[in-house]
């Protein structure tokens, strides 16, 4: 019986010696897993931030990229509506040089003179397009157009097109020289800006 006590004696001396060398190194620790804990919440959180801004700059980029091709196209539309106008003597043709000074940048000139396209794409605002009467083929050095001979003259056009995007701040103009292959309007259906 006594070596009975003196074994359980012997355990519980060991038990409270291995709980005093663990406290003794708990406190020797003094919050290092404590701090190194919040190091790597700190370097995961700015990891997700930094990951948050490059998705935000991603959508951004894709987004005015959507804008500006569906300005691009609304602008491509107009055009081809307005060369079909001049071959089919619809709408109104300007006489050459006859616009204000800078006239494409000018919405309220688009707004009052380009004839409007219907346009699929959601667009801010509709389409437009203007047709200038340049002459009957005569060399333009503006243009940078020369027939080859005066039996080849047609009527020459100078077609531009503007259109907004998926937002008001994207635009694209776009213009055409079109030389007529037969049927056109001609000098005598011209109409005069701001008359």
């Amino acid at each position: 019986m006594v070596n009975f006590r003196q074994e359980k004696m012997v355990k519980e001396c060991s038990l409270n010696e291995s709980l005093n060398s663990s406290m003794v190194s708990r406190a020797r620790q003094q919050g290092a897993v404590l701090l190194t804990g919040l190091v790597l919440l700190f370097v995961i959180t700015l990891l997700g931030v930094s990951g948050m801004q490059s998705v935000t700059l991603d959508e951004r980029i894709i987004s005015n990229m959507q804008s500006a091709s569906l300005a691009f196209h609304g602008a491509e539309a107009a055009l081809s509506n307005c060369e079909a106008n001049v071959q089919a003597q619809l709408g109104s043709v300007y006489a050459y040089g006859s616009f204000p000074a800078d006239w494409w940048d000018n919405e309220n000139f688009w707004a009052s003179t380009g004839e409007e396209t219907t346009f699929v794409g959601q667009v801010v605002q509709s389409p437009r397009c203007v047709i200038e009467y340049i002459g009957d083929g005569a060399a333009s050095s503006e243009l940078n157009y020369a027939p080859t001979n005066s039996a080849s003259s047609r009527p020459t056009y100078r077609v531009t097109a503007y259109s907004k995007g998926g937002d008001s701040a994207t635009e694209a103009v776009l213009e055409s020289v079109f030389i007529c292959p037969g049927g056109c309007f001609t000098a005598a259906d011209l109409s005069q800006y701001g008359g």
